[in-house]
């Protein structure tokens, strides 16, 4: 069973979608909140993609690597989970930042219960390895933040992988949940 680059598929549909995108409009039909879990204010969103089961890597700490072959981040800071898979992509409104948006949420996901188990910055990400992956554009100077967090209720586990960025004058935040158990 193959692993997706979760990290990499993150970036990669922020990237598509960075260009057309116009803050102001409404979210995305068809799109909602992760239950528990409040957007920063001022965002929308502009994509999302639910699978009822999908393999996961998630990451917990920044001693991975990308294997081509397996497709997929191998080495102690890689978890596989599999389970029902909600991607959010959120767009700020102009001029907010990743900086402002990565404060937030580092309040806003324990106060909805979850339990931060990782968070990393450019160098922690492996960002080498994700232009190789997604065989794109430099990232240039841009700052991407990562959260990766954790929640367990009543046999339900739930993984939060939140990935921050700037694009232009706008913060993407992409987050991934990913629940397991019933």
């Amino acid at each position: 069973m193959k692993l997706l680059p979760n990290v990499a598929a993150l970036l990669m549909l922020a990237v598509c979608v960075a260009s057309c995108t116009q803050v102001g409009s409404p979210d995305k039909e068809g799109c909602k909140d992760v239950s528990g879990v409040e957007r920063f204010q001022r965002a929308r969103i502009h994509n999302c993609i639910t699978h009822n089961f999908e393999a996961y890597s998630f990451l917990t700490g920044k001693d991975v690597r990308w294997d081509q072959r397996e497709n997929r981040y191998l080495g102690p800071g890689a978890e596989a989970v599999e389970g029902k898979r909600n991607w959010i992509g959120y767009v700020t409104a102009d001029g907010d930042s990743s900086e402002q948006v990565y404060l937030w949420y580092k309040k806003q996901i324990p106060a909805s219960g979850f339990r931060i188990v990782y968070e990393g910055k450019n160098a922690d990400l492996n960002v080498d390895s994700l232009r190789h992956v997604l065989k794109t554009r430099s990232f240039g100077g841009e700052e991407f933040r990562y959260i990766a967090a954790v929640k367990e209720n009543r046999g339900v586990k739930t993984y939060l992988a939140l990935l921050i960025h700037d694009f232009g004058s706008n913060a993407f935040a992409d987050m991934d949940v990913i629940t397991v158990g019933r």
